[in-house]
């Protein structure tokens, strides 16, 4: 287990004299207005954040993100090390297999026993807790918690978090499936020639390619900026040009099918 001892508390929220639960109902997940608020708030990000970005502020040049800082209050939340394992306790080993729902199930109830989520006996009552699990256990659980209605209890008291690790594995596949094809590709082959390039690069050597690439980033940011406004430009001509000649064509008479007699 890790301790959290910086600000903030997880004692109960209530709402209308009710304690709010950590894990919404399947209906406020997955409704047409949250979703369509999630896209709108998507849609309405700015696109261009490098010059207030950290990296580009502080000059990091680092995952996880972490300044070379003067500032006292900096100085003393980085020497706290909560990205690593200060506050990091191993509690005990359990022998369950938790790659398969029975012991997923036994494993459950070994951490339920230590923190109390769910529990009415537990002396953490009016508490949240907070689970942070690997992709594969985090699918199972939430199928899990969500398809008995007993288990409502723990949904109640518990946070599950997803690895923050997965999140940024997984984005790093995204952009390379989105962008492979565009430049990534031939940039990649640029650094490193005599390499192979794999449709998904270990993270070790995407996170690697992508901070040479962000080193390197004031030096052809302006290049890049001209090249996307003449892009646009181009496009914009050849959507003009195409609407020009559609409104010379003439119409051609429909030819009528052969019909049975």
């Amino acid at each position: 287990m890790k301790l959290w001892d910086g600000p903030g508390r997880i004692d109960y929220a209530i709402k209308d004299d009710s304690p709010i639960p950590a894990m919404p109902e399947l209906e406020e997940i997955f409704s047409e207005h949250g979703l369509q608020n999630l896209v709108d708030k998507l849609a309405g990000l700015e696109m261009f954040h490098y010059e207030t970005s950290l990296t580009a502020v502080r000059e990091v040049r680092r995952v996880p993100l972490k300044v070379c800082s003067t500032v006292d209050s900096e100085i003393k939340h980085q020497t706290q090390s909560y990205d690593g394992l200060r506050q990091f306790y191993p509690f005990d080993i359990y022998d369950s297999n938790i790659s398969c729902t029975t012991g997923l199930l036994q494993g459950l109830r070994c951490v339920q026993r230590v923190d109390g989520f769910g529990d009415e006996k537990s002396v953490r009552g009016d508490k949240y807790s907070i689970l942070l699990v690997d992709i594969a256990i985090y699918w199972q659980l939430f199928r899990i918690l969500y398809s008995f209605t007993g288990l409502a209890p723990i949904r109640q008291d518990l946070f599950m978090c997803l690895g923050f690790w997965h999140t940024y594995a997984h984005a790093h596949r995204l952009i390379w499936a989105e962008f492979r094809s565009t430049f990534l590709a031939a940039s990649w082959f640029t650094l490193f020639p005599e390499q192979t390039l794999l449709f998904a690069p270990k993270l070790l050597q995407s996170s690697t390619f992508f901070l040479y690439l962000q080193m390197s980033y004031k030096s052809w940011r302006s290049s890049l900026l001209r090249a996307i406004e003449e892009v646009k430009r181009l496009m914009v001509n050849e959507q003009l040009e195409f609407l020009k000649k559609f409104g010379k064509s003439k119409p051609q008479a429909k030819q009528r099918s052969p019909g049975f007699r």
